[in-house]
């Protein structure tokens, strides 16, 4: 049997090296989905920025949280009435 020299080692360590390279991203392939909201960029672990709505950035992408807005009646109260029709009372003079 032919001894191997150094130099045939090194090649086929490299080779195998360079075959694991180019396999092993094939074989552990991620299930990545495109991050389209900031619920999914806050859900994948993306920095979110302590602002005011919050803002993360992925992928080059911002995502701004959605905020929603509770919008209140205007209740008018008549100069008469002590107690407006929501409740709050009224001092008059």
């Amino acid at each position: 049997m032919k001894k191997l020299s150094h130099y045939q080692i090194i090649w086929i360590i490299a080779f195998i090296i360079f075959v694991a390279m180019i396999v092993y991203p094939l074989l552990v392939k991620k299930d990545v989905s495109p991050i389209t909201s900031f619920q999914e960029c806050l859900d994948a672990g993306y920095p979110i920025m302590e602002s005011y709505p919050r803002q993360c950035n992925a992928d080059g992408n911002s995502f701004v949280e959605e905020i929603e807005t509770l919008e209140q009646e205007t209740v008018f109260c008549t100069m008469d009435a002590k107690v407006c029709p929501d409740g709050s009372a009224v001092g008059r003079v």
